[in-house]
């Protein structure tokens, strides 16, 4: 019975945007006003599928995960073809490659139309970093293919998340080696070139990295003793330091 109800709920018809038209042929609904319409909608059916995939595993049945996007999969695609050709288009598109999970021809049909159109669209960043985390399904070519993209032809911005990701991902891998740990601190080292808030990251990455590590000579740090006097940590260079970072809010 449980079974039922889930094939019910995810093979139910659903109308595509409601009231993206008028009578009179006329936009009613911005293209912001139907994304979040569209994703709260989810959000709710998401919630129900759970609800109902808890009742079914507690009677011993199988639930295959990401089934609740099933049914709004069509639906971004036929938002993304409303408004094909604009920027606002590519929010649609990639909700797809990042929720039509098992439905690999609507995630490969939607980084296709995103490359060949939106591929400098400052919007990308998720899309990126999903790629890099391997939140979009594909293959590595294909993942490689994004990430060649991106990086020839995308908004600064997009560059640097993806490649803070992508650096962070290979320098933390569990037995990486030196070359994957190399290419992963080049990453970071471009990622920090881009600035924004992930070149930040990025820069703080590579500090820690780099200078921080176990047998490296510290940073020196220059300020004032509690007599007011100036005071250098390199003043006191062979000598055993303790240094307590404290503060009072």
């Amino acid at each position: 019975m449980h079974r039922i109800l889930l094939t019910a709920m995810l093979l139910a018809p659903t109308a595509l945007l409601p009231a993206q038209v008028d009578a009179d042929g006329t936009k009613s609904k911005s293209a912001k006003a139907a994304y979040q319409m569209l994703t709260e909608e989810y959000s709710q059916a998401q919630t129900e599928f759970q609800r109902l995939a808890a009742i079914a595993r507690e009677a011993g049945e199988r639930v295959q995960l990401g089934q609740a996007a099933v049914a709004f999969v069509p639906r971004f695609q036929q938002a993304a073809k409303d408004y094909a050709g604009t920027e606002d288009a590519v929010q649609f598109l990639a909700w797809i490659t990042l929720n039509a999970g098992s439905d690999a021809d609507a995630t490969n049909a939607a980084i296709d139309e995103i490359l060949a159109h939106h591929v400098g669209s400052a919007q990308l960043s998720v899309f990126a970093v999903g790629a890099i985390i391997g939140e979009l399904g594909v293959s590595r070519k294909r993942v490689a293919e994004i990430k060649s993209q991106l990086l020839a032809k995308g908004h600064p911005g997009v560059k640097g998340a993806m490649l803070y990701f992508s650096g962070n991902s290979a320098i933390n891998a569990r037995d990486a080696s030196a070359e994957a740990i190399n290419a992963g601190l080049e990453d970071l080292r471009q990622a920090a070139k881009y600035g924004g808030p992930w070149g930040t990251k990025a820069e703080s990455m590579l500090f820690k990295r780099e200078r921080l590590q176990i047998g490296m000579v510290a940073p020196d740090i220059v300020g004032p003793d509690i007599d007011g006097v100036e005071f250098s940590l390199s003043d006191y260079r062979g000598k055993v330091v303790v240094i307590d970072f404290w503060g009072d809010w």
